[in-house]
């Protein structure tokens, strides 16, 4: 989550898509955001979809649409304002980013299993 971060901060820095406040207290609410908030977000979606493999899926779209929401928050907030950010974009990342970590637990749910014996 931390390299989504920093990877998704440069790009959007870069490219103007997102224009910040000055304000270092909205800076560190978005570092908040960014860094705790959705992480926790996205921990409490795999656990409570743990149970069942095919629950992860037809809850994935309430997933994104959770962490959509927080972002809609935050622009809404004025902590930061988009200028050239698509709302479709941040569905495509949160995606990408929940079938990375679905993809990343299974493979390490697998190599605890073959380390148990």
């Amino acid at each position: 989550m931390i390299i989504d971060h920093n990877v998704m901060t440069v790009v959007t820095l870069n490219l103007g898509m997102y224009q910040f406040t000055d304000s270092p207290s909205d800076y560190l609410a978005l570092t908040l955001v960014r860094i705790v908030i959705l992480p926790l977000l996205i921990v409490w979606y795999f656990d409570i979809t743990s149970v069942k493999a095919y629950q992860k899926w037809i809850w994935l779209p309430a997933g994104i649409a959770v962490l959509i929401g927080v972002e809609y928050l935050s622009d809404v907030l004025g902590v930061f304002e988009r200028t050239r950010w698509n709302l479709w974009w941040s569905v495509i990342e949160w995606f990408v980013v929940f079938v990375v970590l679905n993809y990343a637990w299974l493979w390490y749910r697998n190599m605890l299993r073959r380390e148990r014996g």
